[in-house]
This record gives structure tokens, sequence and C-alpha cells, in this order.
């Protein structure tokens, strides 16, 4: 990584957290998805574990696939930090996460298209993440903000598919990026389609590559997460 990206990444930090620094944490109840209850460590943790808990039950098959992307806010649960803290962080590293997976998107599509990079190019580009980041539909799922890791996940996936798909490609990444898509059935069938359509546009001269590496890649993905199936098994209706 170049002196001058280290650079923006840390003035995406930065930005980010300026711009959460007026958050303050509350005893009331935030009715969202991932927040439905009574602002609380015990409540939190009581939320999303035990993971085998009563799986039939429809508030704990929707929980399930988030429970990874909530799993290092529960470390902090356990260990203490206080709930105010923890949704603070929680909001602050999904949306530099979303910020900078678009960052680090948008300069490969440049590259990609052999369009020559300047320092103030850069500077428009995180602009641009910053826009993305914070537009109306993703300020939405401020509330999910499982689901605004998965979302973040798909520019995730077409960087790898522009970066690695002719080069050293490791369905491992594939596998990585689909797994932060898993907040929700629709998240991951939409970013898997949107990839797939996204690779056969870029790369439809060399279609049996594509397919090859897709292929190979959802394969792993399966070997590695089919586990995820198991509880929809136990809720016909699902």
């Amino acid at each position: 990584m170049s002196k001058s990206n280290g650079v923006l990444i840390l003035a995406m930090i930065i930005g980010n957290a300026l711009i959460w620094s007026g958050i303050y944490g509350t005893n009331g109840t935030i009715i969202q998805r991932d927040f439905n209850f009574p602002l609380g460590n015990d409540n939190f943790e009581k939320n999303y574990y035990p993971l085998w808990n009563d799986l039939t039950s429809q508030s704990n098959i929707e929980r399930f696939p988030r429970i990874p992307l909530m799993s290092p806010f529960l470390i902090l649960s356990y260990i203490g930090l206080e709930m105010s803290w923890i949704t603070k962080v929680l909001i602050v590293s999904s949306y530099t996460f979303l910020t900078l997976v678009v960052f680090t998107f948008l300069t490969q599509l440049l590259k990609f298209l052999n369009f020559e990079q300047e320092k103030k190019h850069s500077y428009l580009l995180l602009i641009r993440a910053f826009i993305a980041a914070y537009n109306p539909v993703n300020l939405q799922f401020l509330g999910n903000i499982s689901f605004l890791i998965s979302l973040a996940a798909l520019p995730l996936l077409l960087f790898i598919i522009l970066r690695y798909l002719k080069k050293s490609f490791s369905p491992l990444l594939v596998s990585g990026a689909l797994f932060l898509s898993l907040a929700h059935p629709f998240l991951f069938i939409m970013n898997l389609l949107i990839a797939l359509v996204f690779g056969v546009l870029v790369y439809y001269k060399e279609f049996k590559l594509l397919l090859k590496k897709a292929t190979l890649s959802m394969i792993t993905f399966v070997l590695l997460f089919a586990w995820f199936i198991i509880p929809y098994y136990y809720f016909p209706t699902t």
C-alpha cells in the first residue's frame, strides 16, 4: 500500500469517527432488527446467544446468519464494555468498512479501465466513497447494521473479480465476501447475482474462465458454510 493511500485510509477512519461522534448511549429501546430490545449488555447477549437455543423460533431463524457478523461485538460485551460504546464501535466500524471497500473497488475499476490515476483523483474517489456509504438507503440500514455489512460485501466481491480473477484467484476470497453477505438470504442472492452479471460483462470474452472460477468458488463456499442451512430444515415454513 502506498503512503498516499495510507493517508487516505487514515482520513477515512477519522472522517467516519467524526461523523458519528455525536451519538450517545441511551437507556431506552432502539426499535430496529439488530437492536429491538432495551439497550443493555445482558439483552444484547441474550438476543444473539446461545447459537443453538430454540432454532425453530422465527426470531432466531432470522438472527442466526447475523451471529458471525455480530460476534466481535458480543466479545466486547462479554469483556465488559458498555453497550453504548459497543453501539458506537459497531456503527463507526461498519461505515468505515463500507467506505473502504467502495473506495478500493473504484480505485481498482480505474486501473482496469487503464485510467491514469492522479493524486487529485484519489481524493475524488474518497469523496465518492463517502457519498456511497451515506446515501439514504444505507442510512436506512443504520439499525440493521449487519445488513449494512452485507451490502458492503458487494463492492468487495466486485473488487475481487477485477483484481484477482485472471491472476492469483483464490476461491477463499470469494467465499469470505459471500460469508459477509449472509445477514439475509435476499442480500446474499442479490450480491451473488450482481457479481455474476458484473463478471460476465467485464470478462465476456473469457466466459469459460469466469464459469470455471465461479463454480470453484461456489463449491468452496458451500463446503465451508453449508452448516448455515441447518436451522432452516427445522422450520418448514421458512
